[in-house]
């Protein structure tokens, strides 16, 4: 079997269903998000409600900005920390596994705002991984679920410089975007870089097959063809393109670039 249907093969399986692996995996990031173990710090009080669980969970973490009490850090196999919150409402990806991101304050500069972000995989049954990675912003970041598959973190990044009175100031240059992906794949959470150049064309073809587009590669159109949710029905859907579906189709091309 020729190594190019092998990694189709493995991406199918990783990209469109889920699994049961339950490595968990710190993975490495840009300078503007360095990567570090979960946080540290002191424990909330514990919660008043029920024992933890992770069917519990779900309906604890149902919407943007709630707090996640101590006693689920144990359970989760995070280090108790000051404060988690949650970047959004817990997502279900399909078979019973749902993912989870948690942010929580590490201070900040004269400009900047420091935070860690932890990733989480999990079913009702155990947590198939955790990926944890450090943000340097300055505007609250914007989160960003799409396709069961990419999680996307988006920053404006202003330049900054000290005045006379020694003061930071804004330098009046144009702000610019920083960006931070990443992929829920095969049980794990990673970065675009952890994946290879044909896995990355999976990924970013899996983005216009969930719009019905009609692949004129056989092997990509009978590859998408086994799923139930896959309707081709155009030959053109950059229409149907959401502004962060273009961000994140641009992500992949640069990686794939690189590669």
């Amino acid at each position: 079997m020729k190594l190019e249907n092998v990694l189709l093969a493995m991406m199918t399986i990783a990209v469109l269903t889920a699994c049961s692996s339950q490595k968990s995996e710190t993975t490495s990031s840009s300078d503007s998000a360095s990567e570090n173990a979960a946080i540290i710090e002191h424990a909330p009080a514990a919660s008043q409600n029920a024992a933890p669980s992770l069917n519990a969970l779900i309906k604890l973490m149902d919407k943007k900005d709630q707090i996640l009490p101590g006693e689920y850090c144990d359970l989760l196999g995070i280090v108790r920390c000051l404060e988690l919150i949650g970047c959004m409402e817990v997502q279900s990806i399909g078979n019973d596994h749902y993912f989870l991101a948690l942010t929580a304050s590490k201070g900040a500069t004269a400009t900047n705002s420091q935070a860690q972000l932890i990733l989480l995989e999990f079913t009702t049954d155990n947590v198939l991984d955790l990926n944890s990675f450090d943000l340097d912003y300055q505007k609250a970041p914007v989160y960003s679920f799409l396709h069961n598959t990419f999680f996307l973190v988006e920053m404006e990044m202003k330049e900054f410089e000290e005045n006379e009175a020694g003061a930071m100031s804004e330098t009046g240059k144009p702000a610019w975007i920083e960006r931070e992906c990443r992929v829920i794949f095969n049980g794990k959470i990673s970065p675009l870089s952890a994946y290879g150049k044909s896995e990355l064309k999976l990924l970013r073809n899996l983005i216009f097959a969930k719009y019905g587009y009609q692949f004129k590669s056989d092997s990509l159109k009978n590859l998408f063809s086994k799923y139930d949710w896959y309707n081709p029905v155009s030959s053109d859907v950059n229409d149907k393109l959401t502004d962060t579906d273009k961000v994140i189709i641009d992500l992949i091309k640069k990686e794939e670039a690189s590669k």
